[in-house]
C-alpha cells in the first residue's frame, strides 16, 4: 500500500542518516510479482474452465488474501470472441479502513509458473450496483450554519455522482420528523431537495404543518431508520448510509424509537455500511460515543465548519469505493482447469 514516502525520506535524512528508501546501486529492488507468494496488497485466485460448451470462473477462497469483500458469484456474459465474468459490489476494507484500487496485474499459471497475461485480464469500474442515503440534520441548532451545511452536502453528492454516474442517492432531511427523496442519479433533483425548505405535516402528535428547517427537535434515530428502510428496499450490492447531525436524539414520534439500539439492531441485520458525522457548531449537543456506535461497519468523524468540505469528501470517497470486477478473456476452449490470479495494488483513502 502507498506509504508517505516524503515523510520516510525526511526521517531517514535527519534521524538515521543511513536509510535507503529507493535502493542503491548495490541493492536492486526485486520484483516478486511472478513468484509463488507475491507481496501484493490484495490477491484473488481463481480457477477458469472452458470445454467449449460450458464456462466457469470460481474463486479459490482459501488462497485469497488482503482486505477483500467479494462474493464467489460471477455473472457470465459473452460478446463476439470474448467471455466476461463479473463480480459486482466488491470492496476493500478492514474494520473502518477503506482502500481504493490503484492497479491490477493479471497472471496465468502455465507449467507451474506465473506470468503476466495482458490479453486476458481483470478490469475494474466503480460499481453499477451502489445505493447511498444521506441523512441530513436541518434543525434549529445549525442556525446560521445551515446554508454552508447544505452547500457542502450538495458538493458531496456531486463528488459521488462524478465518480460513479450510475450510483443512486436518496436524501433524508430531518428535525421534528423527516422527509425524503427516492433513490436517484439526478443531481439537480437531489440538490434542489437539499437546498429548498421542506415542510412536514405531523398527524401523529397533532403538531400541524411546519418547516423542518429551524425546528428545535432532533429526531435522529427515526431519520436513520428511514434511511435504512430505503436501502433495505434496494437490490444494490453496495449500500451506504451517511448521517450528519449536530445534536443528540431528543424527539421521536414512536416511543419505541427513543434508544440508539433500535438503529444499531437495524444496521446489524442489514448489509448497510453506516458512516456518521458529528458537526461541532455553536450549540452542538453531539454525543460522540453514540455516533461511534451508530457507525456500524463504517466510520465516525467530527467536523467544524472549516472541516466540513474535507469530511464530506472523505466519507463520500469511502462509501463510493465499491467496484465491479470483470475477468475479460478469449473464448478458446482448453482441457482441464486454468489457474489465474489478480495482484491488486491498493491505496487507503480514509
Amino acid at each position: 500500500m502507498k506509504k508517505n514516502i516524503i515523510f520516510s525520506v525526511l526521517v531517514c535524512l535527519f534521524i538515521f542518516n543511513s536509510c535507503d528508501i529507493f535502493g542503491s546501486d548495490d541493492d536492486e529492488i526485486v520484483d516478486d510479482s511472478t513468484t509463488e507468494n507475491p507481496t501484493a496488497d490484495a490477491i484473488i485466485y481463481a480457477n477458469f474452465t472452458n470445454d467449449g460448451v460450458t464456462q466457469d470462473l470460481t474463486l479459490d477462497q482459501s488462497l485469497i488474501s488482503g482486505p477483500i469483500q467479494i462474493e464467489n458469484q460471477a455473472i457470465f456474459s459473452a460478446s463476439g470472441s470474448r467471455f466476461y465474468f463479473e463480480f459486482s459490489g466488491v470492496s476493500f476494507s478492514v474494520d473502518s479502513d477503506v482502500y481504493e484500487i490503484q492497479d491490477i496485474i493479471t497472471q496465468t499459471n502455465s507449467e507451474n509458473q506465473w506470468s503476466p497475461d495482458s490479453e486476458n485480464f481483470l478490469q475494474r469500474e466503480f460499481s453499477k450496483s451502489l445505493d447511498i442515503v444521506l441523512v441530513l440534520d436541518v434543525s434549529s441548532s445549525l442556525s446560521e450554519n445551515i446554508n454552508s451545511v447544505k452547500n457542502n452536502a450538495v458538493s458531496m453528492l456531486q463528488n459521488i455522482l462524478l465518480q460513479n454516474s450510475e450510483a443512486k442517492v436518496a436524501v433524508v432531511k430531518f428535525s421534528r420528523g423527516n422527509v425524503s427523496t427516492a433513490l436517484s442519479s439526478d443531481l439537480n433533483l437531489l440538490s434542489n431537495f437539499i437546498l429548498n425548505t421542506s415542510s412536514y405535516t405531523d398527524n401523529i402528535l397533532s403538531g400541524g404543518t411546519y418547516n423542518l428547517e429551524g425546528k428545535s427537535e432532533t429526531a435522529l434515530y427515526e431519520a436513520m431508520l428511514k434511511g435504512i428502510e430505503i436501502l433495505n428496499s434496494s437490490n444494490a450490492r453496495g449500500k451506504g448510509l451517511i448521517t450528519f447531525t449536530d445534536g443528540k436524539n431528543n424527539f421521536q414520534f414512536d416511543l419505541n424509537n427513543d434508544n440508539k439500539d433500535v438503529v444499531v439492531d437495524a444496521l446489524n441485520t442489514s448489509n448497510v455500511k453506516s458512516y456518521t458525522i458529528g458537526f461541532i457548531g455553536n450549540n452542538s449537543e453531539i454525543i460522540e460515543s453514540t455516533l461511534i456506535e451508530l457507525a456500524v461497519n463504517g466510520d465516525y468523524s467530527s467536523a467544524n465548519l472549516s472541516q466540513l468540505d474535507q469530511t464530506f469528501s472523505l466519507f463520500s470517497n469511502s462509501v463510493s469505493a465499491i467496484y465491479d470486477l470483470t475477468y475479460n478473456t478469449n473464448n478458446a476452449p482448453f482441457s482441464g482447469t486454468r489457474k489465474v490470479r489478480f495482484l491488486i495494488d491498493l491505496n487507503q483513502i480514509n
